[in-house]
């Protein structure tokens, strides 16, 4: 069972279900806790102020993907892609639909900046391509569980019934990101209930309605989610991908789980 500094963020996502026995909390005290898990979650170290990116491994792959059928920048995040499709939800249109126009909107504007980013490996000779900071963009986590307690106290175990769905969660490096796939304005009672309480515990939330999805047009999102989505190279000293020596028997310990 995983043990976590307190000051830990745990995110489980990729699951519908949700409920007690799919998250407890075995014990802890006031520096640490422990946790049982049942499905994918990662743990984030607030203090370290890293973003949680394409290229930050930690994957779940059943085994390495095979890059002799992936020779190409463009293949091996499309495989990504196919991933996190998968973890959405089997009738979550707009989660699906969000994840398919992110991947274009980051290979968009990985196109539109080929100049820049050529010029920020140069030094490296052909040790990387420019299309490799496709990689360096934020990472989605699909069907994601954000820690939002009704009546936060800080000597108090989380407990399942502490976390909130929501569609879509980005860790930035500063604070936990969601994006909630619907209108505000024709919401149900459950679900403002359900984003009041997220913007309570202080996370940031960004609603992006059906209508900027539906329209297939993935440049909007640059007009919906923050410049550093838009700039995501920034911060890092050189490309990398996420794919060496990951599969289900390399994954840390305390790093992702089932």
């Amino acid at each position: 069972m995983p043990s976590v500094n307190r000051q830990s963020l745990i995110l489980p996502y990729g699951t519908n279900r949700w409920d007690e026995k799919i998250f407890s909390t075995t014990g802890g005290d006031r520096e640490t806790l422990s946790f049982e898990c049942r499905t994918r979650f990662v743990v984030i170290d607030p203090a370290r102020r890293a973003p949680y990116r394409l290229n930050g491994g930690g994957y779940e792959f059943p085994e390495v993907p095979n890059l002799r059928l992936l020779p190409r920048v463009w293949d091996q995040l499309g495989y990504l892609e196919e991933h996190f499709l998968g973890l959405c939800g089997t009738w979550a249109k707009y989660q699906r639909l969000f994840i398919r126009c992110y991947f274009e909107f980051i290979r968009a504007r990985v196109e539109a900046e080929k100049e820049t980013l050529s010029s920020l490996i140069a030094s490296f000779g052909d040790l990387y391509e420019y299309r490799d900071w496709a990689f360096s963009a934020l990472r989605p986590f699909p069907q994601a569980y954000a820690y939002a307690p009704k009546q936060p106290a800080p000597d108090a175990l989380p407990t399942a019934g502490d976390f909130v769905a929501v569609d879509i969660a980005f860790w930035t490096g500063e604070a936990l990101l969601v994006i909630d796939l619907g209108n505000p304005e024709t919401a149900d009672p459950f679900q403002r209930r359900r984003m009041e309480r997220i913007r309570n515990a202080g996370i940031a939330v960004i609603s992006i309605v059906p209508d900027v999805l539906d329209g297939g047009d993935m440049m909007r999102l640059r007009d919906v989610l923050p410049e550093s989505f838009s700039s995501f190279w920034k911060g890092e000293l050189a490309p990398s991908r996420p794919f060496v020596d990951t599969k289900l028997g390399d994954i840390a310990p305390g790093v992702i789980g089932f």
